[in-house]
């Protein structure tokens, strides 16, 4: 993804540029910075880079605790919008999240609202005729919700000074910051996904070993019972790994093409069973534990092309240097970055739930 130059309309030319050579080094789209006597290798990019801060934002000075003092704010809203633009592109490298989670970027002060579809049909019935007195329902369209946003942050030192003084690169420091945050951001996602079998209507759920025929069939009804409430949409059976693992120990490996025996070996889980896909959802820890949040047992099984994932990003990430009545002996750099963002999970559609004994 190449910088979104429209959000730096503000900026000078010079920070335009650097912001946009920063953002599209680090995603590796340079369409917005290409110069024929500019080498786009990581290294001389890297370069480039800290030749820009030189000379645009320390104004000539090199890079010391002076010139930090000096221009640290205007270094700060570099990395600040940097980061905005950079940290939603760890969802690309995750099936689960271009599958199941939409991100929504709001300015602060937009309306956040969002509007869910009812996918559901009204119930057509037959009857006699000459009369009108027959059985309604409510023209339910849709629901209208908000998303609930708070402040996550990380706490750093010294970071940026190793990246002027040539130790680290600058895709590294953006990794930094990006993944601990999108690490933070996806044990929440997995958790809250999870929590979606608590919409499971009566009649929907199944439990059982599988180790025997009928419970094989039993769950393979309620896929048709789950697909044929959402109006023919095949559906996806999603559960942590540890969970499709059991779901496929009974497969019959006379059955399977050897392709799906490879795949199992170098993954631990095939990618279907019995004709329907299979999604590994990434087993996390409980906040400050090293217990799992994620049922090893359960299997989701979902039927809906729409993303019932809302993941919502407000306002810009801000950037400070903790200097409250703290000096830092070892004479530390010390900063936090904070960004706003919430999630909600609404599904308009039927969804099962198979419980592994």
């Amino acid at each position: 993804m190449a910088c979104d130059m429209s959000k730096l309309a503000n900026f000078s030319t010079e920070k335009q540029q650097l912001i946009a050579l920063g953002v599209d080094h680090y995603t590796g789209d340079i369409s917005n910075y290409v110069a024929g006597n500019v080498d786009t290798s990581n290294r001389s990019m890297d370069d480039e880079i800290r030749d820009r801060f030189e000379k645009e934002i320390l104004h000539g000075e090199k890079y010391n605790y002076r010139t930090y003092r000096k221009y640290k704010n205007d270094i700060y809203e570099i990395l600040e919008v940097t980061l905005d633009q950079a940290l939603p592109e760890g969802w690309k490298e995750n099936e689960f999240f271009d599958r199941f989670v939409e991100t929504i970027r709001l300015d602060l002060g937009d309306k956040n609202e969002f509007y869910a579809e009812d996918d559901g049909y009204f119930v057509v019935s037959k009857f006699s005729g000459n009369h009108w007195d027959t059985n309604r329902e409510r023209m339910d369209l849709g629901t209208e919700f908000s998303v609930d946003t708070f402040w996550w942050d990380v706490h750093f030192y010294n970071e940026f000074e190793r990246f002027m003084k040539n130790i680290d690169s600058w895709t590294k420091l953006l990794d930094k910051a990006r993944k601990s945050f999108l690490q933070a951001f996806q044990s929440a996602v997995y958790v809250a996904f999870t929590n979606i079998s608590d919409l499971v209507p009566d009649g929907f759920t199944g439990h059982g070993a599988l180790s025997t025929d009928t419970e094989r069939d039993e769950l393979l009804t309620l896929l048709d019972k789950v697909s044929a409430a959402n109006n023919g949409v095949k559906p996806v059976i999603v559960g942590t790994g540890a969970a499709l693992r059991k779901l496929q120990k009974n497969i019959d490996e006379n059955w399977i093409p050897n392709s799906a025996k490879e795949e199992r070996q170098r993954n631990g889980v095939i990618s279907s069973w019995e004709g329907y896909d299979l999604m590994p959802i990434p087993q996390v820890f409980k906040q400050g534990t090293f217990d799992f949040a994620l049922s090893s047992t359960r299997l989701i099984l979902l039927a809906n092309n729409a993303k019932p994932i809302k993941f919502v990003y407000e306002g810009d990430s801000r950037l400070k240097e903790i200097t409250d009545n703290r000096e830092n002996m070892d004479m530390t750099l010390e900063g936090q970055i904070q960004v706003k963002a919430g999630l909600a999970v609404i599904y308009g559609g039927i969804v099962g739930d198979w419980e592994l004994a």
